[in-house]
């Protein structure tokens, strides 16, 4: 991997990376982020909260095709936020898939989702 001062840009394998994104010739793709906000207050330890956060992950994998990983809150027993990640050449079709997931996530959590936001970037 080289710096290329001129463009701003590192080079790895002949991809252009700016600012951690590689520039591939697609010209927009657009990119969705679910944040979860988690208070599990039936979590008694670390095990009890991995079994409610695997359950998540492993039903909006399993049902969309998205990437989830614990961002926050990784040491705490009844907290957690969890994010959720997916990407799409149309932007339509993003935002219906994101709000699919948000609604499962509803659903899944019940009374332990505080909160939610979707970004698009």
């Amino acid at each position: 991997m080289f710096h290329d001062r001129a463009r701003g840009a590192h080079r790895r394998h002949g991809l252009a990376f700016f600012g951690g994104a590689a520039l591939l010739g697609i010209a927009n793709m657009p990119i969705g982020l679910l944040t979860l906000e988690l208070y599990i207050p039936d979590a008694q330890s670390l095990k009890d909260k991995r079994q409610v956060l695997r359950s998540l992950k492993d039903r909006l994998r399993g049902h969309f095709n998205v990437a989830v990983a614990e961002l926050e809150h990784q040491d705490l027993w009844q907290r957690s936020i969890v994010g959720v990640v997916g990407i799409s050449s149309d932007q339509k079709h993003l935002e219906e898939s994101m709000s699919a997931v948000a609604l499962e996530s509803e659903k899944l959590l019940g009374r332990d989702l505080l909160g939610q936001e979707i970004e698009f970037f």
